[in-house]
């Protein structure tokens, strides 16, 4: 079992408590941090995200030194677009568009 919470959009979006059935469904989620990260939450890990790409033009204290960060109360998480993949100049692959990972189609207005 997992003890941990994440917020996304300012909300709760893993609860308290997942029981490992839970977790081999839960999907691993590409998200852009702070607007200046782009990453994935582990459904095992969700109070971390894990750094694909930072900007430090955009806003990040670091750039590749960090592997993750952890996700507090005042940050800012979003879903990622294929548009995010492009800003942070990363590839999107095809292998996201699998039941194993969730993206936003398009930027949330």
């Amino acid at each position: 079992m997992v003890r941990g919470f994440a917020f996304f959009e300012n909300q709760v979006v893993i609860s308290l408590e997942q029981t490992t059935d839970n977790m081999s469904k839960a999907k691993i989620k590409l998200v852009v941090f702070n607007e200046h990260t782009l990453g994935y939450i582990l459904p095992e890990l969700p109070n971390y995200v894990q750094i694909l790409h930072a900007s430090v033009l955009k806003g990040a204290t670091w750039s590749m030194s960090k592997y993750c960060d952890y996700i507090g109360k005042a940050d800012k998480v979003r879903l990622a677009t294929e548009e995010d993949f492009d800003a942070f100049r990363c590839c999107f692959s095809d292998a996201y568009r699998t039941d194993e990972y969730e993206f936003a189609e398009t930027l949330p207005v």
